[in-house]
């Protein structure tokens, strides 16, 4: 804003003359960064260069945006990134996971649901997208369409074919999702699934280290042998 005020908005994409709810967060110079959660309607906002990141409920029927906690940390981000929902541990009750990248580390941050109960919790975990692709490319470009591969989250539970009228949701408006309220957060605490994405992370940047390197040295030969070329040029000329 004009007051240098950080703010979030709702926008409704059919009607972008204004918004229909715009709120400020604090006053800083660090860029926000949004990651929304579409199964739990759960908005993380974390700010670029400060340690919090603050949750929020979006509520689509009242078109509204609710506070519900906020992670504390004396580590700066640089940035976050949202993991899929196949990292999850449900036996925990854990609902999210980021990565959040600091000047030194990379380290996977779960948002877990206090729940005293050991079984598995249908709640909070509606059908999420699979990761496996409705129709092909081909398909895609030619027109055609489907409803998204949806899979269960109960252990047990095999992958299925679901629409949006198949989503297994919380009751309208979301309004249990509050239990989230409070979180315990842990910053520290890896898994295998998170240290194998972090380890497929590390080694896409060194292919693509060694990708960008190569192309320097190709771009470096080239202008060496540009460079003497036009040196025997001007020494025929001469």
């Amino acid at each position: 804003s004009k007051s240098a005020d950080r703010q979030y908005a709702l926008w409704d994409p059919v009607k972008l003359s204004q918004p229909l709810t715009i709120m400020s967060v604090d006053q800083a110079s660090g860029m926000l960064m949004p990651f929304y959660d579409d199964d739990t309607c759960i908005l993380f906002i974390a700010g670029k260069g400060d340690g919090n990141i603050r949750l929020y409920e979006v509520d689509d029927s009242a078109a509204a945006i609710h506070y519900l906690n906020d992670f504390k940390s004396q580590t700066p981000q640089r940035g976050c990134c949202l993991l899929s929902k196949r990292v999850c541990d449900v036996a925990k009750n854990e609902v999210c996971r980021l990565l959040k990248l600091t000047t030194t580390t990379v380290e996977p941050m779960q948002f877990v649901v206090p729940r005293k109960a050991d079984s598995f919790q249908e709640d909070l975990y509606p059908d999420c997208f699979s990761g496996v692709p409705t129709v092909t490319a081909d398909e895609w470009t030619a027109g055609k369409h489907g409803p998204p591969l949806k899979s269960h989250f109960r252990p047990e539970a095999s992958l299925e074919r679901t629409g949006s009228e198949g989503r297994k949701s919380l009751d309208p408006g979301m309004s249990n999702i509050r239990a989230l309220s409070p979180m315990r957060m842990r910053p520290n605490e890896d898994s295998e699934a998170t240290a194998r994405v972090i380890k497929e992370m590390q080694e896409h940047m060194a292919r693509m280290k060694d990708d960008y390197e190569g192309r320097l040295r190709s771009k470096e030969a080239e202008a060496q042998a540009s460079v003497k070329a036009k040196a025997a040029l001007e020494r025929d000329k001469s």
